[in-house]
């Protein structure tokens, strides 16, 4: 298994975090020394993962959230900063739901309520974290990705990327 020490002590939250793949990375950030939030709806599940982190000595928590909802997300954040500190890692794995139906079967409902789960919960996550892990780096919310060291500006191919700012 590679080993990743950059992780040690950092702070990981994951939505979907209850089973699958969202507790499988809670393990495996735990097991490169990093603490976590596991994040879902169902109660036994996260309890579940919390207890077999801790038994095996790592720091886990969880919390209970809907993530299709903002301000859900929003007091996730305020509750794990005050538990654990603040936020290195989002990871939003939170979606799946349930088994494929065939589009010719899928009502618009039905669709919607997927799109949330799986997409909205992943951006409102990432919205919910990212500026103030943001601000600890030194960097406006709102300011672009630095370039790597030696690497020029993006040439234009669009018309689009043509009115974004070189840096």
């Amino acid at each position: 298994m590679a080993t990743y020490p950059e992780l040690n002590g950092k702070t990981v939250v994951i939505t979907g975090g209850s089973r699958g793949i969202g507790a499988q990375t809670a393990h495996a950030f735990v097991a490169q020394g990093a603490q976590v939030c596991v994040v879902g709806r169902d109660e036994q599940a996260l309890a579940d993962v919390v207890a077999r982190i801790t038994e095996s000595g790592g720091i886990a928590i969880s919390e209970t959230a809907d993530v299709t909802d903002a301000a859900a997300l929003e007091h996730l954040r305020r509750q794990t900063e005050s538990r654990l500190g603040p936020v290195d890692v989002p990871a939003a794995f939170a979606g799946g739901q349930g088994f494929p139906v065939p589009t010719a079967e899928l009502s618009k409902q039905r669709w919607r309520q997927v799109i949330d789960a799986d997409l909205t919960s992943t951006f409102l996550t990432i919205q919910a974290f990212l500026p103030r892990m943001l601000e600890r780096a030194g960097r406006a919310a709102s300011s672009p990705c630095p370039r790597p060291p030696g690497a020029s500006p993006a040439r234009p191919t669009s018309p689009t990327a043509s009115r974004t700012p070189a840096w």
